[in-house]
């Protein structure tokens, strides 16, 4: 799967109006923006979803995008966080009807105006539907593009929304592994048990069950990295495979699993589930390790309930 490593570069100021632009919608902006500094907040923003909507009676969607884009971002820099909102849910609605493809373009202005919206407000879950909905339609990803992934996962962490957080986050790009993975560690390092595993499973079957090596393997790193701030651990060889080693066997367990399936060793597989089932069992996890088992080394287990343990978090990505 195809993770962008990095955002775009977005500018602090908004993207100049298109040269295919007319001087009429120039003009348009030039007199919202007049009523803007005027006060007069709620005849600005009807007016603007007025004449969006003849554009897009007549499908001149590019003269509709540099509208709600430029008024949208006129609105947030006043702070008017509900128009905004609302002019950037038309923008989507724009972009979802003209087919508009999942681009740099698209993005560019899509993500500043992202940005400039206060993850305090309510209207994100809203705004997540609709950008997955346009996202996965248009784009080439089967879970939506990673960049916007990126932003709506640090935009629900930013205000303390695991749940939608971490559905974000795991699909999105190798800025995304870290903020993910330091969370999960300190919420590890709160519980005075010193279960860690159970914290450190959320990204290693998360990340194993889209097959995505390599993010993996940083998360164990940062998650490890964190936890030894605590929990002094040492280097161990089990089988040839070193790990560090924590005072919890379901960590050690994770780590080894991690190397295991990079190696595509089926015996080392079945090895290390016999060795650490009664700790993954203690931990609930054995059916989400029968489904890694069967992905990856095609081995077929018994399914409890049916369907895919990894079902929950595809369901909420699309704000089901």
């Amino acid at each position: 799967m195809d993770h962008p490593t990095a955002l775009l570069i977005i500018r602090h100021q908004p993207l100049p109006i298109a040269m295919s632009t007319n001087a009429k919608l120039e003009r348009t902006i030039a007199r919202f923006e007049a009523k803007i500094a005027d006060g007069d907040y709620y005849e600005a923003h009807q007016t603007i979803r007025t004449i969006a909507n003849r554009y897009v009676h007549t499908a001149s969607y590019t003269e509709a995008t540099e509208l709600l884009y430029h008024t949208t971002s006129t609105f947030i820099a006043a702070k008017k966080f509900h128009e905004a909102n609302d002019l950037v849910q038309y923008l989507i609605e724009v972009y979802a009807k003209s087919h508009t493809p999942v681009d740099l373009v698209s993005k560019s202005k899509l993500i500043q105006l992202l940005l400039g919206l206060p993850a305090s407000e309510p209207f994100w879950g809203g705004l997540k539907k609709s950008i997955m909905g346009w996202s996965v339609a248009n784009g080439s990803l089967k879970f939506g593009d990673a960049q916007l992934n990126h932003i709506l996962g640090m935009k629900f962490l930013e205000a303390n929304d695991f749940v939608n957080a971490e559905t974000h986050l795991v699909f999105g790009t190798e800025a995304s592994v870290r903020p993910y993975a330091e969370y999960l560690a300190e919420w590890a390092l709160e519980d005075a048990s010193g279960n860690y595993g159970v914290y450190m499973a959320r990204a290693v079957i998360n990340y194993l069950s889209i097959q995505n090596i390599r993010f993996v393997k940083l998360a164990v790193a940062i998650f490890t990295e964190v936890l030894a701030t605590k929990d002094k651990p040492q280097l161990i060889s089990v089988d040839g495979l070193t790990v560090v080693e924590f005072s919890d066997p379901l960590t050690n367990f994770l780590q080894l699993l991690v190397l295991v399936v990079q190696a595509g060793s089926k015996d080392a597989y079945l090895k290390l589930r016999t060795r650490y089932l009664a700790d993954v069992g203690r931990a609930n996890l054995k059916p989400l390790l029968d489904y890694l088992g069967e992905v990856y080394f095609q081995i077929r287990a018994p399914q409890a309930g049916g369907g895919n343990p990894f079902g929950n978090i595809l369901s909420g990505l699309m704000g089901n």
